[in-house]
């Protein structure tokens, strides 16, 4: 069966939790209590560290003949050139990026695509958040798909047993 790998960017691929710590906030909970202004300019993303063992995961797992690849943000859209500008800096991937600007990404893809075509592809979901993970697990048992879990592992989503934990 064909694939479709969608995978995360921030605390997924890009250390973003890193960057928020060093700037005096907790990482612990999920959401962090992080006012949304500090996000404007898009330094915390632009010096995010890579999370190397997640992006060599993703990079033997994918078939470059077979799985069909995308990066799927919650960042907003202003941030498409810090976004492109380092996933070419630290990744070997040129998957298409979609911007959800906050919308729960299971409700994208229900906007992207049929039910039929969801069914007609296996899905791979790389992502750390725990209420992106209840939006896709929402999307799995409404539509009955088959849907496959990886989840970097932090203290806010520990409590998740779906998927594999990397």
């Amino acid at each position: 069966m064909k694939r479709i790998v969608i995978t995360d960017i921030d605390n997924t691929i890009a250390n973003v939790n890193k960057e928020l710590e060093n700037k005096g906030y907790r990482t612990d909970i999920y959401p962090s209590p992080v006012p949304l202004h500090l996000f404007n300019d898009g330094s915390v993303f632009r010096e995010a560290e890579p999370m190397e063992y997640v992006i060599k995961f993703i990079e033997q797992m994918i078939d470059d003949k077979q799985d069909m690849c995308v990066f799927l943000t919650s960042r907003d859209r202003k941030h498409i050139s810090v976004t492109r500008e380092w996933i070419k800096k630290h990744t070997p991937f040129t998957f298409p990026i979609y911007f959800t600007g906050g919308v729960p990404k299971g409700e994208v893809l229900r906007k992207l695509f049929s039910d039929k075509i969801i069914r007609e592809y296996g899905w791979v979901v790389f992502e750390d958040s725990p209420h992106e993970i209840m939006s896709y697990l929402a999307l799995k048992n409404e539509v009955n798909v088959d849907m496959k879990f990886y989840i970097p592992s932090w203290k806010y989503n520990n409590h998740i047993n779906i998927g594999k934990k990397i």
